[in-house]
Formats: structure tokens, C-alpha cells, sequence
């Protein structure tokens, strides 16, 4: 098998055309063209720590969030969240995410367990369509809520903690 080299900056499209990492080139590629992937990620581990959210009401706040300036116009973005809670007793965490200021979905089950101590993995994949200008910031933020029980989201203790992320990718419409 043999070894493809290309220039640094240089991405090559489903056709075999060659074509620049520039704002001016990404018009040459093609439509699912995967043009750039940005991550927060709380890693957990085994070393101590604290959940990005803990909470016992049903007032939504911030556990995560990413930004991303698009590359491209009119681009779409593929936003993945994995975000680990636990209880110690009965749950119902809810969330929500925004782009920027505006709910684009929300999930008033994400966290659910009629049990005690119990890990709970909320899982989100949504095509956003923003509709922007190339140069455009976005931040995507996870927000949560518990309307019964206390949530511990993004959950960690004093024993390690568990995997919680947002992958944002930049995908040619």
C-alpha cells in the first residue's frame, strides 16, 4: 500500500481534487466535507474531584459548554454530549441545550431513576443548522435541571469521576 503525502494545510476531497485550508478554498469541497472538531472535555479519571452541577431545584444552570467559529457558510454542526449523573435516591434531571442564547433541544427525562444510587448517562446528537456567516462564534451549552431529588451532573467524588464532553464538528451543508 502505498503513502499519500500532502502539504501541510491541504485536505484532499472525495473526488481526489486537492484543495487549501482556507476560508476562500472550502468552497471546493464537497457537501459532508468534515471541516474542523473542537471538544471540551471533563476526562474524569481517578483522581478526586466535584460535578460540574449539583442541584436540587428545578431553575436550569450551566453544566458545560463549547465554542466553535465557523470556517464555512451555511455549514451545519454535528453536536455530541455525553453527560454522566448520579443520585442517591429518586431523580428527575431535565436539560437543555443552547446555542448561544437559543434552545435548540431539551430533554425532560434525561436523568430519570425511580431507584437509589444509581449512575445515569445522558447522551445528546443534534444536527444544528445555524445558518451563519463563515467567521461566526458559536457556544453550545448543556444546561440541567432536577424537578425531583438532587442530580450530581458531570458527576465526580473524592474516587475519580466519569467521562463528560461535547464534541462540536463543522460539516459542509
Amino acid at each position: 500500500m502505498g503513502t499519500l503525502n500532502l502539504s501541510s494545510g491541504v485536505a484532499l476531497s472525495t473526488t481526489g481534487t486537492a484543495f487549501g485550508n482556507s476560508a476562500a478554498s472550502w468552497s471546493d469541497a464537497p457537501s459532508g466535507t468534515i471541516v474542523q472538531v473542537v471538544q471540551f472535555l471533563d476526562a474524569g479519571g481517578y483522581s478526586s474531584g466535584s460535578s460540574l452541577l449539583s442541584t436540587s431545584t428545578a431553575s436550569f444552570a450551566d453544566i458545560m459548554s463549547k465554542s466553535i467559529t465557523t470556517k464555512v457558510a451555511n455549514s451545519y454542526i454535528l453536536v455530541e454530549i455525553v453527560c454522566v449523573g448520579y443520585s442517591g435516591g429518586i431523580l428527575r434531571g431535565e436539560s437543555k441545550l443552547f446555542r448561544n442564547s437559543t434552545e435548540i433541544d431539551g430533554d425532560r427525562y434525561a436523568w430519570y431513576s425511580d431507584t437509589s444510587s444509581i449512575m445515569l448517562s445522558h447522551i445528546i446528537k443534534h444536527l444544528d443548522s445555524p445558518s451563519s456567516s463563515s467567521g461566526t462564534t458559536l457556544t453550545y451549552t448543556l444546561q440541567g435541571a432536577s424537578s425531583s431529588g438532587t442530580a450530581y451532573l458531570g458527576y465526580q467524588d473524592s474516587g475519580g469521576g466519569a467521562h463528560n464532553s461535547i464534541t462540536l464538528t463543522e460539516i459542509i451543508a
